[in-house]
């Protein structure tokens, strides 16, 4: 079941499903990734940071921002693809 917007995230996103994430990466920096690529943050440093986050809070992962993805358990990981 997908929630509106979960939807709407993976849409303006447009973020890579499951296998395409990278270990090292922390679950912010996955995302900083993602925004850059799409430009959505239009190079500004703070707008992509609370891009970042507000992405973060929308798929409930606040208290693994800093995590790295090689840490994020199965749930976790879909949740961030």
């Amino acid at each position: 079941y997908w929630s509106v917007s979960t939807v709407e995230f993976s849409w303006k996103f447009h973020i890579c499903r499951f296998d395409i994430l990278w270990p090292n990466l922390s679950v912010e920096e996955t995302l900083l990734f993602y925004i850059r690529m799409k430009g959505i943050g239009n190079s500004n440093r703070d707008q992509e940071h609370y891009e970042a986050m507000e992405c973060i809070s929308q798929v409930g992962l606040q208290d693994a921002h800093e995590t790295l993805v090689s840490a994020l358990s199965g749930g976790m990981k879909r949740r961030l693809s």
